[in-house]
């Protein structure tokens, strides 16, 4: 212990907010929500197939334990499903072939989706993935020349959070 300073005692949940923000904190609107449906309900559905599509940020976990943000491509493939793609030397791909859990947040300013779960992976030898995706976002890049070389990630939904007006 250093000499004239008493240790400090870590924060604890059941501490309560820190004392200078005692007294500020502002309430969200009643018509702001955070829930974790089981199932994407057709206004969620609808909100994430909006268009022109949204770019979610995916958060896969390093090997060091640490979070890795990636924006990525993503499509609702059904109520239970959604389909990335990238390259198998990706260090995303090699993450979630480590430790499957994901996450992937679809914004639109601070209203926002977040999808969490698990992710299974297999091969797009002939790019009809990437190809699904390219169109879904309207992009117009080749991805011929990586033919065999890359990956497609389905996440299985497991949980749903949700930040979102009038929804």
């Amino acid at each position: 212990m250093a000499r004239g300073r008493p240790a400090r005692r870590s924060r604890t949940v059941s501490d309560g907010p820190p004392a200078w923000l005692r007294g500020r904190a502002v309430p969200f609107p009643e018509d702001v929500g955070l829930a974790a449906p089981t199932k994407l309900t057709a206004e969620l559905r609808e909100w994430l197939s909006a268009e022109p599509p949204r770019y979610p940020v995916l958060a896969t976990i390093r090997p060091d334990g640490s979070p890795r943000l990636s924006v990525i491509w993503a499509m609702l493939m059904d109520d239970d499903h959604v389909l990335m793609n990238t390259r198998f030397d990706r260090a995303k791909a090699s993450d979630l072939a480590r430790d499957g859990r994901a996450s992937l947040c679809f914004e639109d300013g601070y209203q926002y989706i977040t999808l969490e779960g698990r992710v299974s992976s297999r091969a797009d030898p002939a790019n009809l993935d990437i190809e699904a995706l390219r169109a879904h976002y309207r992009d117009t890049k080749d991805f011929s020349p990586q033919r065999g070389q890359r990956v497609s990630m389905l996440l299985t939904i497991e949980r749903v959070l949700v930040h979102l007006r009038r929804l």
